[in-house]
Parts: C-alpha cells; sequence; structure tokens
C-alpha cells in the first residue's frame, strides 16, 4: 500500500506526469499501481471485446469477462473469470515494482 496514492488528486497527478512525459520512465513520484492494474484491466477488455467497451454503458470489464467466458462453448475458450484478470494485472504490477526495488522478494 505503500506504492498506492494516498489521494484521487495524488493518482491524477502521478497520471498527469506519465501522460505528459515529464517524469522518467521508472519514476517512483509518478507510478501508482493501483492505477496501472486498472489500465491493464481496461487494455484486457478493449484487446478481448473491441471498442463496444469504450461506450457509455458499457458493461463493467470483469463482470462482462465472467459472463462471456460462462456462456462459451468453443473448447479453445481459456475459461478465465474476470477475478483472474485481477490477479494477472495484481502480479504484473508486483513483478514491476520489484524489478524496480520498490519491493523487496518473498523470504
Amino acid at each position: 500500500m505503500h506504492l498506492v496514492a494516498k489521494s484521487g488528486e495524488a493518482a491524477a497527478s502521478m497520471l498527469s506526469k506519465q501522460i505528459e512525459g515529464s517524469s522518467p520512465a521508472g519514476d517512483r513520484s509518478a507510478y501508482d499501481p493501483l492505477m496501472s492494474a486498472n489500465f491493464s484491466i481496461w487494455s484486457n477488455a478493449l484487446r478481448s471485446f473491441g471498442l463496444e467497451m469504450m461506450a457509455e454503458d458499457a458493461p463493467c470489464p470483469l463482470c462482462y469477462k465472467t459472463e462471456m467466458e460462462s456462456k462459451c462453448t468453443d473448447p479453445e475458450c481459456l475459461k478465465q473469470t474476470g477475478d483472474d484478470w485481477i490477479g494477472f494485472a495484481a502480479d504484473e504490477q508486483l513483478n514491476f515494482c520489484r524489478a524496480q526495488g520498490w519491493v523487496s522478494e518473498p523470504s
């Protein structure tokens, strides 16, 4: 939790630094793992379901993923749920933070 922005304003400031490119890659002051995990989930949703996920009345991407997988009859379906996407996004951020030296490896 020490890496997560303490307020919405702080998260917005971090995001602005990233968008503007005013912060070098790997700069801790411009990185919020919770926001990055959110972007990872939305990226998965856009890749999986297309631009319809950007519609004003689009469903929650995690709920939609779970719903679509539960209806899939194709044997090639991955059978992953929205909960799996949360886990993947969290693991991705944790690995990034470890690579940056911001979080230690488990002992």
